[in-house]
Formats: structure tokens, C-alpha cells, sequence
């Protein structure tokens, strides 16, 4: 049988054009949420009937108030629902959304009756009627009111039934006495109120399933697990039965003791919602940038894999990835002048040619757009908000840029910068490395390729150093070789926070550069993921680095994080050559030394932390190990204490001082070859105004 031969599914063509008209890939979840919703009807219609028949009007009338604020405190808990995830069995899991909304309706339930199940009978009506707004496509809404329906009609004869044990083991309204007597009837209630809703609504998907099959294969319409259903069911019951109890605990509060400190129950209760929402949020947020991160190595894999200058499969490889950056939303990839590399076939996100231009004209590194309004095809209007990234080339050039739509009632557009950010680089090294592969071909010499190499291991190094009120910064990379081991980063952080990074491959060579360029952007990806420390990146740098290669290779790394605004540096030395901070007030020196060994040789290795304060006047030396290496003819080593000499005149600036030790190194070589690559940053912070 096929869809078409279902009377629901003509009812929907009957009597809706918006799904008459849509493509069979959007009519499947529609149709599918509207048998749900079917099914489940009759089961809220029972509960509606049942409880209109046990409804006390007087008591509505006289208790208006009361239960009016009760009402609002309901739909204010409407802002706190939040989600967990429970492992149930070895690898299984749970995930659920909770509310802590049935605290406020069973402790109600029990001090006024079953009329105050009407309390949670029009908030869930509310709070329908306003998401619905919201969602404007029909396949939201149709999920929207399928969810409603269940959750009313579950909670709602639950909470009947638990009623009836209530007055069959001789409970009374309102429920108050502190005794056995009174405790056994509302306890037994309130477990079956808080283990029912679940187990009520169980049969809805399988009856669903079952009705489904008839017209979809197994592979357009997949069986549910049972043992999942029961998995979720348990959890879910777990869930409802203890929020049911402390509602015990608020009924004796409203009864025994008053209205006005079971309101300051309430508010705690919805104060504990309120930090499990946020605490979902944050959850969620990190999910959203591991799932990111996830992306782009896989995404960086898959283009390393591209032969250079084949569209088709750097096309492939794009719009099988990168829509994965913006679930729910949609994503536009060009490069100049017009080269269109996602959607395929030419098309372009509404306000495409206006974004185009106003790329071209910007110096920001990404700008936003709002009210992008896209037409969908089920005839619903949703509003996304969109985001402009450029891609740039190794000259800062504008070659192309990633536009991305996401819808405004899912997710805030800037929360997406710094993936699609990533995704842009990985872009424009794409185009890099084919460009480089152009120009092989055409030299066909293994000194252009690696004069080709040299750029782009350049390009990875910062354009400028940082403009940082108070301080004075200077950074200098003279490769012995075309390519270098060596690399220096720079890292803007929140809270004027700026991380600094020095390193050095153990190697020299095509070799050390490619490592070096690994380890680069393995360690300034972690750096700017979250908030972690520099002993956390270099381990997450570490086990990142030894899980995706198997070179014997191993890179020195000097990585601390500056406050600019106190002097603060906390610091991590993994076996690089030690960083010096030279004191104005005395002219003593600070020798920052090792706190573990290189990033690359052990795995599953944690690193220690220092600390030091620079203070106003203080000069820092961060260098690699080709500074005090540097050999002269003889095989004189230039050597620390050299270095020091050099740079003991506070007076000079950071600049100053870098072109004097660059100077005296090259003094003191002479006509000697440059032996290993030279790495220096010079970092002063000002003397106090």
C-alpha cells in the first residue's frame, strides 16, 4: 500500500493545500505526527470529559485568586524546562525534557481537587497557542500539537486516576493533617499520578508504527526499539514520581502553614528549574562545539583529500560537511568572481547579491544580517538571521565568503561565528594548496615547491602583532632553511586576555614544517575552544597530535596567557627553552623553566602550571632554541647570557630591543651558515603614567 491509499493522508490533501503542495520528504513527518496525534485524541477527549465531570464550579468561584496565581507560576515554569541524559545500560542512553511545572499542579491538585487539574489544562493551552506563533512552517507545527495532545492526555488521566486511589483509601480535599492516615492515600496517589502519564500514552507509537508500516518500508519507516521505549518510559516514570513527591511536601506547606509560604516554596522550586534551564543550555552549547570541532577535522580530512583544482569533489566534500555546522539552517559557499561551490547548481540564499556586495566593500572579519525571510515550501514564512564570513588569502585578499542562514527562534546567529570562521580558513587553505599545486606544476622543481611551501607555512604566522594598550609587543621568524620547524601565535581571549605561543619541531626541513603546521593549528583550534588553561590545551593539543599522526616528531611549546590588564601570566613549559622576564625595578631575571616535556611524545600525560606578574617596565624573552644556539665560525655558541646583555636597556621599546639581539646575533655568526631556525617575541609592558 502507499501513502496515498491512507484516508488520513487524504483528509490532510483534503483539507490543507499548504501540505497538498509539499515534496513527499516533508509530507512523511506530517502526516506521521498527525496519525500520532489521531490516536492520542481520544485519549485526551476521555480526560477533557472525565475531568468537566468532576469539576467544582463553586470552588472555582471562590478560590479565584488563589488559583490564579497558581496559573501564572505555571507558565512561568514553562521558562524553565531542561534536559538530561542517563545512561540506562552499557551504552545506552536516555535524553528527556523535564519541567518542574507538576510540582505546582499535583501539590494544587491535592489541597483543591480535581479542579485544579484545569490549572494545567489551559497553561498547556497557552503555552501551545504562543510556541505555535513561533513556529511558523506547518512540520513544526504539526509536531508542536502531536506533543501537546500526548502530554495532556498522558498527565491528565494519570492524574484522574491517582485521584480515584486518593478517595478510594479515604482521602479528603484539602489535604493537610500530618498523620499516617492522611499520608498513605496522598502518597499512593501521587505515585500513581507521577508512574502513569508515561505508560498511558506507551501504546500511541506502537499502534502508530503499526498503522505507518502499512504504507512506508522498513527503511523509509524504521520500527522503534521496544527496549528503548522502555528504557524511556522507566526513566521518564523516575522522573515524574519524584517531582510528584515534593508536591506532597508543597500541599502540607499550603495547608498547614500558608499561601504566602508556599509562594516562597514555589519560588524556590521554579529557581531549581531555572538553573537546570541553564544548565541545559550550557550543556547544549558545549554539545554544539564538540559537534562542531567534530566537523571540521572531519571536514579537514576529507579536503586534504581533494585533488587541487578539482571542483566537483571539493564541491562533494562541502555539501556533504559543512551544512552539518548549521543544523536547521542553510549555508552558501562562493568564491570570487563567481565560482558557486554550495548549493551546487547555481542556486543562491535570498539576499545573496547583497551580501556578495557588501562583502566586497567590509574590513570586518564577519558581519550580520538580519531578517532574512525565507518562503518555505509547505507555504509557512520563518524568519532566520544570517551571518557573513569572508575567505581570505594568504594576502588578506577577499577571494570568496560563507553566508549562513539560522533560524531566529532556534538558535542566536553568533553562536555559529567561530565554526564558520573555521570552515572559512579551511577554505581558503584549500584554495591555498591548490594554488600552490598550480604553481608546482608550472616551476615542476622541488625549489619551488618548497619556495611555494615557505608561503604558506608563512601565512600561517600573525600578519601583525597585537595593538595592546600599556604594552609593546615585537615578534620576529628567520627560517634557516625555506621551510621552518619554528612558529609564534598570537591568541585574543575574553577579558583582555591575550595568548602567546612559541614552539619548535624537533627537526628541521619539508618534514618539521608540515609538523609544525599540524601542531599550529592543533593548538591554537584548543586554545580558542572554551576557557582552558594552558596545561589544558597542551594536553588536549598532545593526545590530538599523537592520535592523528604516527611520526616520531615532537615540538617544544612555550604557551602562556597574558592579563593585560593586571600582569598576570599563567604558563605552561613543555621542555622549550626557558622564557626570561627581566625586572626594571632591580634588573634581576625571572627564568620561566620546563613544567613538563614536548607536546607529541607521550600520551595521556598531564603538564603543571607557573605563574608570574610582569610589572610596568618588565621586559619578557620568548625564543627557540636557535637564538642561544646560534654558531659562530669557530662553533661558539651566542648563548643566554648574551641575550640578556642585549636586551638589559629598558629604555628601548619591544621593537628596539628585538632588532638589537637579531643585530647581535648576526655580529656574533658572522659569515657562519644560520644553523637552526631563530624565533623571538619581545614583550614590554610600559612604565606607569
Amino acid at each position: 500500500m502507499r501513502m496515498e491509499d491512507s484516508r488520513l493522508h487524504n483528509l490532510l490533501v483534503n483539507r490543507s493545500p499548504t501540505y497538498r503542495n509539499a515534496p513527499l520528504r516533508e509530507q512523511i513527518p506530517i502526516f506521521t505526527n498527525f496519525v500520532i496525534a489521531v490516536f492520542a485524541l481520544p485519549l485526551l477527549l476521555l480526560g477533557l470529559v472525565w475531568l468537566v465531570s468532576e469539576t467544582e464550579f463553586l470552588l472555582v468561584q471562590n478560590e479565584t485568586p488563589d488559583l490564579l496565581v497558581l496559573l501564572i507560576l505555571l507558565l512561568l515554569f514553562t521558562r524553565s524546562r531542561f534536559r538530561f541524559q542517563l545512561s540506562v545500560a552499557a551504552g545506552g542512553s536516555v535524553s528527556l525534557m523535564g519541567s518542574f511545572d507538576f510540582v505546582i499542579v499535583w501539590s494544587a491538585v491535592l489541597v483543591f481537587g480535581p479542579t485544579a487539574l484545569w490549572l494545567f489544562v489551559i497553561s498547556s493551552f497557552i503555552v501551545y497557542v504562543f510556541t505555535r506563533r513561533v513556529e511558523a512552517n506547518m512540520p513544526a507545527r504539526t509536531q508542536l500539537a502531536t506533543e501537546t495532545i500526548i502530554e495532556m492526555a498522558s498527565s491528565l488521566l494519570a492524574s484522574l486516576l491517582g485521584l480515584v486511589v486518593f478517595n478510594v483509601l479515604g482521602g479528603t480535599h484539602p489535604y493537610g493533617p500530618i498523620t499516617v492516615e492522611a499520608l498513605i492515600p496522598a502518597l499512593a496517589a501521587t505515585l500513581v499520578a507521577g508512574l502513569l502519564p508515561t505508560y498511558i500514552i506507551f501504546p500511541v507509537p506502537l499502534l502508530t508504527t503499526r498503522y505507518l508500516r502499512r504504507f512506508f518500508d522498513q527503511s523509509t519507516l524504521p520500527m522503534p526499539d521496544v527496549r528503548d521505549l522502555i528504557r524511556t518510559s522507566v526513566v521518564g516514570s523516575g522522573l515524574s514520581t519524584t517531582m510528584a513527591v515534593f508536591s506532597l511536601l508543597g500541599a502540607l506547606i499550603y495547608t498547614n502553614v500558608g499561601f504566602f509560604i508556599y509562594l516562597f516554596f514555589a519560588g524556590g522550586v521554579l529557581f531549581a528549574g531555572l538553573l537546570a534551564n541553564q544548565l541545559t543550555r550550557s550543556i547544549e552549547r558545549a554539545e554544539q562545539r564538540s559537534r562542531e570541532l567534530a566537523v571540521l577535522e572531519e571536514l579537514g580530512r576529507a579536503l586534504i583529500a581533494v585533488p587541487p583544482n578539482d571542483d566537483d569533489a571539493l564541491r562533494a566534500v562541502l555539501a556533504e560537511q559543512a551544512p552539518r555546522m548549521v543544523p536547521g539552517g542553510r549555508i552558501e559557499i562562493w568564491l570570487n568572481p563567481d565560482k558557486q561551490l554550495l548549493p551546487v547548481a547555481g542556486e543562491r540564499l535570498p539576499k545573496s547579491e547583497t551580501v556578495r556586495a557588501q562583502l566586497a566593500a567590509t574590513e570586518t572579519p564577519h558581519f550580520a544580517v538580519d531578517d532574512v525571510v525565507v518562503v518555505e515550501t509547505t507555504g509557512g514564512m520563518t524568519v532566520h538571521d544570517g551571518v557573513v564570513v569572508p575567505i581570505e588569502n594568504d594576502s588578506a585578499e577577499i577571494i570568496g565568503g560563507v553566508y549562513a542562514l539560522v533560524r531566529r527562534d532556534r538558535e542566536k546567529i553568533d553562536n555559529f561565528v567561530p565554526a564558520i570562521q573555521s570552515l572559512a580558513a579551511q577554505i581558503a587553505s584549500t584554495v591555498a594548496r591548490a594554488e600552490a599545486f598550480e604553481q608546482t606544476l608550472a616551476n615542476e622543481r622541488m625549489a619551488h615547491e618548497l619556495d611555494v611551501a615557505a608561503r604558506i607555512q608563512h601565512s600561517f604566522l600573525p600578519d601583525t602583532v597585537p595593538q595592546v594598550p600599556a604594552w609593546d609587543i615585537a615578534a620576529t621568524l628567520i627560517p634557516a632553511r625555506q621551510c621552518s620547524g619554528d612558529f609564534y601565535d598570537f591568541i585574543p581571549l575574553e577579558d583582555g586576555r591575550l595568548g602567546i605561543i612559541v614552539a619548535d619541531v624537533a627537526d628541521k626541513g619539508t618534514g618539521a614544517a608540515l609538523y609544525m603546521a599540524l601542531s599550529r593549528t592543533v593548538m591554537r583550534t584548543f586554545a580558542m575552544q572554551g576557557d582552558y588553561s594552558p596545561a589544558q590545551v597542551i594536553k588536549q593539543a598532545n593526545d590530538r597530535i599523537l592520535q592523528d599522526t604516527s611520526s616520531t616528531q615532537f615540538v617544544t611549546t612555550f604557551y602562556g596567557i597574558l592579563d593585560t590588564v593586571s600582569g598576570d601570566m599563567t604558563y605552561c613549559n613543555a621542555g622549550h627553552n626557558p622564557t626570561f622576564i627581566m625586572r626594571a625595578a632591580d634588573g634581576s631575571v625571572d627564568s620561566l623553566g620546563e613544567t613538563g616535556i614536548p607536546v607529541g611524545m607521550v600520551d595521556e600525560l598531564d603538564w603543571e602550571e607557573g605563574s608570574v606578574k610582569m610589572l610596568p617596565g618588565d621586559i619578557m624573552l620568548m625564543y627557540t632554541d636557535g637564538v642561544p644556539e646560534a654558531q659562530d665560525a669557530n662553533d661558539a655558541l651566542f648563548e643566554e647570557h648574551r641575550l640578556l646583555a642585549v636586551a638589559n636597556d629598558f629604555d628601548c621599546d619591544a621593537e628596539a630591543t628585538k632588532v638589537a639581539i637579531i643585530d647581535s646575533i648576526q655580529e656574533f655568526v658572522g659569515d657562519a651558515p644560520q644553523f637552526d631556525d631563530i624565533t623571538l617575541i619581545v614583550v614590554k609592558r610600559h612604565l606607569a603614567v
